[in-house]
């Protein structure tokens, strides 16, 4: 951000909105209940043992997928449309679900393979996952280790799949103004693209140094030779 400071600049951050849940998100589901049957049922599905993020076939094991249809497979209640929910308010429609069968659930949910691909000009290009509710485009470059030399600050792209559609849209981190963006906070999957610099890649890279150096001392001493 390169815009000039003048003592303190104060910005206001955009509401925040709820993570909505999409088709192949994994869901975290822990329900507990004053029922000690329903209680141990429920708790023998999430034990701690199995309770290992490390890897996304570890993640399969303890969480629930979407489907293509917006639906999780969840045992005895079986098919829940859960496509577009936010968080809080699948927890309160498992609870109203559960609520016929045991004795005032508890539900737990989170949703546990957030994650965000980088690429382009940073210096660690991949997918990085995250635990937080939201994390910035800022954020998700730091995971790839900043912007390269050769990287255009003012040409980064946040694209995004929106249901059938994919979205892409220009953030210029040059600008305060970025801050106001509605695509500077990310969703789940979404790819930064960090543009490269033609002009700067072609001054550092495209010539080598050591040519230059070669070519400028050659011709040195071909202008001393005629001189003497």
């Amino acid at each position: 951000m390169q815009d000039p400071v003048l003592g303190e600049s104060i910005y206001k951050l955009h509401e925040k909105t709820g993570l909505r849940i999409k088709p192949n998100d994994e869901l975290y589901i822990r329900v507990s209940s004053f029922d000690d049957v329903a209680f141990n049922f429920f708790s023998s599905q999430t034990s701690a043992s199995a309770l290992s993020f490390g890897t996304e076939a570890s993640i399969s094991l303890v969480s629930y997928s979407v489907d293509d249809s917006g639906n999780i497979d969840f045992p005895i209640l079986g098919k829940i449309f859960v496509n577009n929910l936010t968080i809080d308010e699948v927890t309160d429609k498992l609870k109203g679900l559960l609520s016929e069968y045991f004795n005032q659930p508890a539900v737990l949910v989170k949703i546990v393979n957030k994650k965000v691909s980088v690429l382009g000009e940073v210096r660690q290009p991949g997918s990085f996952s995250y635990t937080k509710d939201r994390i910035n485009v800022l954020e998700a470059l730091s995971m790839a280790g900043d912007i390269t030399v050769h990287g255009n600050r003012e040409d980064v792209y946040v694209i995004r799949t929106v249901d059938d559609s994919i979205v892409k849209a220009k953030i210029d981190l040059t600008k305060d103004e970025m801050l106001f963006n509605k695509n500077y906070y990310l969703q789940t999957n979404d790819i930064v693209y960090v543009q490269a610099r033609p002009s700067l890649k072609w001054n550092v890279v495209a010539v080598p140094v050591t040519l230059v150096l070669s070519t400028i001392t050659t011709f040195l001493l071909i202008f001393n030779y005629l001189n003497y």
